[in-house]
């Protein structure tokens, strides 16, 4: 496991996340061809995946590790406000939706 920064040299907002593969690069690829997050989507779409930089903050052996260590990072950069990053959550495991409340959603 391991948590990444993602941080745009233009506006210098940043997007914290984790992964279980050990490969930033598939990962940074998947996050501008399926982004989950629409805030860092449109950021990528207005400016350019070039204009964001890449860098490991941890790795970690587990998953709580790896939730901890996320949730750390994003509070000390405060990209879960908009005025510094990307973030919509604090991080961590995230409970999964259930088929209502995916229903509900769409």
């Amino acid at each position: 496991m391991l948590v990444y920064l993602l941080s745009n040299s233009i506006n210098c907002k940043s997007y914290v996340g984790q992964t279980s593969r050990n490969d930033l690069a598939k990962r940074w690829d998947r996050n501008f061809t399926k982004p989950k997050n629409p805030h860092f989507a449109a950021a990528v779409k207005k400016y350019g995946p070039e204009t964001f930089t890449r860098q490991v903050l941890g790795h970690c052996s587990t998953r709580q590790g790896a939730d901890n260590l996320e949730c750390l990072w994003i509070a000390v950069l405060r990209s879960h406000d908009p005025r510094y990053g990307y973030n919509i959550q604090l991080g961590g495991r995230q409970a999964a939706h259930t088929a209502e409340s995916r229903h509900k959603l769409s």
